[in-house]
């Protein structure tokens, strides 16, 4: 039996040089550990093991991605607030908007004497409006912005090009003029 041990004892030698003192495969005479690339990759031994190692650490941004997410209601009440609804939970579970009864946002004035604020029963459409595009950019994401450009653009062979383009121009004309008369065009 003790010859049947060392029969299936892996014949590889270890770092330190010692005898491995693992088991050899099945047909093979070296264990997983001393076996060549390709045995190794297809029973998935070393590198990176799935639900392996300390958890990567979570990013701030990350962070805040999940309690945004977790917690849509807290950040989403404002701005619904603004634009006149309270956002709730119902029995179910869904998120709710349900219209406030004094509306959203209200245009207000203070007073230069004693500065007192007055509060109109007007909304404040503009404010309602940044609300709106600010709610509407978090969840669909900004819109592409168009640049307009104003003014001359000019080249740096600028006086060069004008140049040619009139020669090209003098020598089409020619050629139009020459092809009306049936004169041949000067080359």
């Amino acid at each position: 039996m003790a010859d049947e041990k060392t029969k299936r004892r892996c014949t590889a030698r270890t770092k330190a040089g010692a005898q491995c003192r693992n088991g050899a495969l099945p047909g093979q005479l070296v264990c997983l550990s001393h076996a060549d690339r390709k045995i190794k990759k297809s029973a998935g031994f070393g590198g990176a093991q799935p639900g392996s190692g300390r958890p990567r650490k979570l990013k701030p941004a990350e962070v805040e991605q999940r309690l945004m997410e977790n917690y849509a209601i807290a950040w989403m009440r404002p701005y619904w607030k603004i634009l006149g609804f309270d956002v709730h939970i119902d029995d179910d579970g869904e998120l709710v908007l349900t219209e406030r009864p004094e509306g959203g946002a209200k245009l207000y004035g203070t007073s230069a004497k004693d500065g007192t604020v007055c509060v109109s029963e007007h909304e404040d459409l503009g404010a309602q409006m940044a609300a709106a595009e600010k709610l509407r950019d978090r969840v669909f994401g900004r819109p592409k912005s168009m640049s307009e450009f104003k003014g001359e653009v000019t080249h740096r062979n600028a006086e060069k090009i004008d140049r040619e383009v009139e020669r090209l121009t003098e020598r089409l004309t020619e050629k139009a003029l020459a092809d009306r008369d049936g004169e041949p065009a000067p080359s």
